[in-house]
């Protein structure tokens, strides 16, 4: 992971009126590089998508710096979302 205190989990049809990037979270990892991250939102987020009919979804995690992609070299990375 890179050298960020924090990294963004962004979908770009989420609607945030805070942001542009559609950001759905921020996570502050406080683990050392090579350790398992765990992270669980206190309650549920569930955020508002654009019209539209969607097939897939694409997730980026950016730097909370750059805004620039992090590169993830752990082959081993899950994500659960909860989508309704």
């Amino acid at each position: 992971m890179s050298s960020d205190n924090s990294v963004l989990i962004v979908y770009d049809q989420v609607l945030n009126e805070f942001s542009n990037l559609g950001i759905l979270y921020a996570l502050s990892p406080s683990v050392g590089i090579g350790s398992l991250i765990v992270d669980k939102p206190a309650y549920p987020i569930y955020s508002k998508l654009r019209d539209g009919n969607y097939n897939h979804l694409t997730f980026r995690i950016l730097s909370s710096k750059s805004f620039q992609p992090i590169e993830l070299i752990d082959p081993e990375i899950n994500f659960i979302f909860s989508i309704k």
